[in-house]
């Protein structure tokens, strides 16, 4: 069986909340830079889409790296990265921006380790056995 990462768990996660509450599915786009490093301070989305953006907005990349909106001209938007606690960290071209989001990436990381702890002890523990017990 193919191990499931934790962004393809949190994908699996959000279909499954916005499936049921569409009204609570957020705007998302794309950066539009070739690259930004962990602490660039302008995000490009794509052309004509800047509109849909507003100070104060929160943006956040799948991984959970968050931005405040200071400032919005045309398709760059300024911003503060690493917002609420989070860590700045680099993207490329493409990678998935959600504007204000209800279920952020660390809510739902904290959600599913709880069901995991929850789970555990429904587990029975595997005895191990010393090799001179062969």
């Amino acid at each position: 069986m193919a191990a499931v990462t934790a962004a393809a768990m949190r994908r699996r996660v959000k279909n499954m909340l916005f499936s049921a509450q569409p009204s609570f599915r957020p705007y998302t786009t794309t950066l539009d830079t070739a690259s930004i490093n962990e602490t660039a301070t302008t995000i490009d989305v794509p052309a004509g889409t800047g509109g849909a953006w507003q100070v104060s907005d929160v943006g956040e990349f799948d991984d959970g790296d968050k931005f405040l909106v200071t400032a919005v001209s045309t398709d760059a938007l300024t911003v503060i990265r690493s917002y609420e606690d989070t860590t700045g960290a680099t993207h490329t071209q493409g990678d998935i921006i959600t504007q204000n989001t209800r279920f952020s990436v660390q809510l739902i990381d904290q959600v599913l380790a709880d069901v995991v702890l929850d789970l555990s002890p429904l587990v029975p523990a595997r005895r191990c056995r010393r090799r001179e017990d062969h």
